[in-house]
C-alpha cells in the first residue's frame, strides 16, 4: 500500500504492478496498491518508496 498525492495517483497507476487501492468496493483517492512488488524491478520499487516518503514528508505534523 502506498500513500501518494491524490493529484498524482492517476499517473502512477500502470494497471500491471500498481493499482488504485479499493476498500469495501470504493477506490481510495491517494492510496495505491503495489500488486507485484516481487515482479517489479528494484528501481521501480525504490521509485515508489521515494514517492511515498516524499508525500509523507510534505504532510503537516500530527
Amino acid at each position: 500500500m502506498l500513500r501518494v498525492d491524490p493529484a498524482r495517483a492517476a499517473e502512477l497507476v500502470d494497471g500491471v504492478h500498481v493499482e488504485r487501492m479499493v476498500m469495501r468496493g470504493k477506490e481510495m483517492n491517494g492510496w495505491l496498491f503495489v500488486v507485484d512488488a516481487a515482479g517489479s524491478s528494484d528501481a521501480a520499487l525504490k521509485r515508489h518508496v521515494a514517492i511515498g516518503v516524499d508525500y509523507a514528508r510534505s504532510l503537516p505534523p500530527k
